[in-house]
């Protein structure tokens, strides 16, 4: 039995590094620990052989994590401290390109990484006996039909709450009931996570009934929801505090919310400190509006001028753009940020863009 087990873990550890050297990743994820502290007789060859497995096991993902963190990236405008990192979920982290997502999605699921299958696909019901209890509610008056989509939203069934609404809506609703019933279908979609068409449609009814207060209660709702409102309220009142900032501007591209936060960082505080300034350029360096981020940064160096991150964020918009004229004054601009950048990061970030400029590129 002894030369089994030493066969079968030697075979065991050649199939986990083999997976482990093709799949796409930046991390490896630890062994079971029905692996870890299965039952041996101590100091065995078996452990002996377990325990290097092991070894090698996490030398191989330390040397990836390198390889990987070792990579030239074209360098980010200066937009301040980042707080948090909102990335969705990889499945190729755990399994390799070539794995079965379905089993990833079930361990996910397990450890809590995900959400349960079952708020993206809702059971199946049988058709037979609930069809005539459909047939019947279809009829039903709206007021009835509105009153079940409330309940529907008390008890957070946001799925249930957006289909029972769509029906709604292809019976050709009119004046408030139009207005309540689209507003009411928009906070179940917020609930779905369905931020970005969240906040072009909040513009869409904003633009079609601008004097109704039922769209500015919807921008309240999604504000107070989301965990937006209180970081709104501490920003209001210590707009040069970056960290504060920091926090709500990442709670906006959470839910990319990119337009509402260009609303509020450059319209609702009305600021023109250092914080407010790394805010909206951050939001236009996202949207790719790089016109705005050159005027913010011009704008900038009036009010700041011996800092050379806003001369560098004005560089990274022209150089962007892409044109011949946007790179010629590129090269200028990033000149004069060399001059006053004080920080090694950021010269190395000014020399990369001033080596891929057409004038200098070899």
């Amino acid at each position: 039995m002894r030369p089994l087990l030493i066969l079968g873990i030697i075979q065991f550890g050649a199939l986990i590094l083999c997976v482990n050297r093709s799949a796409d990743a930046q991390t490896t994820p630890s062994l079971p620990p029905s692996v870890l502290n299965s039952e041996s007789d101590n100091n065995s060859l078996g452990d002996i052989l377990k325990t290097d497995l092991l070894n090698r096991l996490r030398k191989t993902a330390e040397e990836i994590n390198k390889q990987s963190s070792n990579k030239t990236r074209k360098p980010r405008p200066e937009l301040g401290q980042r707080r948090g990192v909102f990335e969705p979920v990889d499945l190729s982290e755990y399994l390799g390109p070539d794995g079965d997502q379905e089993k990833a999605w079930d361990i996910l699921e397990k450890n809590g990484k995900v959400p349960p299958r079952s708020v993206f696909e809702p059971p199946s019901v049988p058709q037979d006996a609930t069809s005539p209890i459909q047939d019947l509610w279809k009829d039903a008056p709206l007021e009835k039909r509105m009153n079940y989509v409330e309940d529907l939203m008390k008890r957070r069934k946001y799925y249930s709450a957006q289909n029972e609404l769509d029906e709604i809506l292809e019976t050709g609703l009119k004046g408030d009931d139009l207005v309540n019933a689209l507003v009411m279908r928009e906070k179940a979609l917020f609930h779905l996570k369905h931020g970005k068409t969240v906040e072009s449609d909040y513009y869409r009814l904003k633009a079609y009934f601008p004097d109704d207060k039922r769209i500015d209660e919807l921008k309240t709702y999604l504000e107070d929801q989301s965990g937006i409102k209180p970081l709104q309220d501490t920003v209001l009142k210590n707009p040069s505090n970056s960290q504060s900032q920091r926090l709500l501007l990442d709670q906006y591209i959470k839910h990319q919310w990119l337009d509402f936060a260009e609303e509020f960082f450059g319209v609702t505080i009305n600021d023109t400190s250092e914080a407010s300034i790394q805010s909206l350029s951050e939001v236009y360096y996202r949207k790719q509006d790089h016109p705005m981020l050159i005027e913010l940064s011009r704008a900038a160096q009036n009010l700041f001028p011996h800092q050379a991150i806003y001369y560098y964020n004005e560089g990274a918009g022209l150089y962007a753009k892409g044109d011949p004229v946007s790179l010629h004054e590129a090269k200028s601009v990033f000149d004069q940020a060399f001059k006053l950048a004080r920080q090694k990061g950021l010269q190395e970030k000014i020399n990369w863009y001033r080596s891929h400029l057409p004038s200098t590129k070899r």
